[in-house]
């Protein structure tokens, strides 16, 4: 039997809550290579966060996800990830 820590826990049902909030499921979510980044200004404050996802993500998950912009962006200023939040990604 796999042994599953409480942070890998904690971390599937942030990317789960990501992902419904995207409009994809977690599976689609863990096929993509993405990141968490933040718009951080020159006096240190964050003015947006958002998801980017690589080019090599799935073309037909990206075409489902709300919200993506042209720059495979997505905002998500609403979303709310613990401070120690990490980069995911499926590979």
């Amino acid at each position: 039997m796999a042994y599953v820590t409480e942070e890998v826990r904690e971390q599937q049902q942030r990317d789960e809550a990501l992902a419904g909030m995207l409009g994809i499921t977690y599976d689609e979510l863990m096929q993509c290579q993405w990141s968490y980044q933040e718009d951080i200004g020159n006096d240190n404050a964050v003015y947006g966060r958002y998801i980017a996802f690589g080019t090599s993500s799935p073309q037909h998950i990206l075409h489902k996800i709300k919200g993506l912009e042209e720059d495979n962006r997505v905002e998500i200023d609403n979303f709310d990830f613990d401070a120690d939040f990490d980069e995911g990604g499926g590979d």
